[in-house]
């Protein structure tokens, strides 16, 4: 989560967990949001993340004229979530 120099990475939360992190880059008119998600997700979540990263895109970029997201996991196992029996 923290870079070689100590500052923190861009995260994305999901149920208030930190669940991956994200870069944007803008070159000329197009902006891209790049998330890398630690876990397999749901659709639903994949979903909540792709809504989220569009919103923050055109805040982040506004004079941007195309905007890209892409969605990666670099995990191989789903999310699990934790029984409350």
């Amino acid at each position: 989560m923290f870079t070689r120099n100590g500052l923190v990475r861009p995260t994305i939360l999901l149920d208030g967990f930190v669940r991956g992190t994200w870069q944007l880059q803008q070159k000329s008119k197009t902006a891209t949001l790049t998330i890398a998600a630690f876990q397999l997700c749901s659709d639903s979540e994949r979903q909540a993340i792709a809504e989220e990263g569009m919103k923050l895109l055109r805040f982040a970029a506004p004079d941007a004229d195309a905007y890209h997201l892409i969605v990666n996991s670099i995990a191989t196992e789903p999310c699990r979530k934790k029984s409350t029996t």
